[in-house]
């Protein structure tokens, strides 16, 4: 009778067993890792997203109000652009 359920994954003859912890604590790192993957991410694009806001601001002081085609071209995405429209009409008021 031992021999029957080998070919079952440990998890299914644990619980048959009565012993889930094994596989409930596995679920668990599991989707502790994925959280914490998440978290970092997140963390991560969140500091990319300030760090361009700050090139954005620095710009602002260093260009006039209008960017240099190379920097308004290719470098800074619509969003940025608008960002910076509203930063150099803030400074300018």
């Amino acid at each position: 009778k031992i021999h029957e359920h080998e070919d079952e994954p440990e998890e299914i003859r644990s619980r048959e067993n009565g012993n889930s912890n094994s596989y409930e604590s596995d679920q668990f790192g599991a989707e502790l890792v994925h959280h914490l993957s998440l978290v970092r991410n997140k963390r991560c694009l969140t500091a990319y997203v300030y760090n361009r806001a700050e090139v954005v601001r620095s710009l602002g002081w260093i260009v006039d109000s209008v960017l240099p085609e190379e920097i308004d071209e290719k470098r800074l995405s619509s969003s940025e652009k608008e960002y910076f429209k509203n930063h150099i009409a803030t400074l300018q008021s």
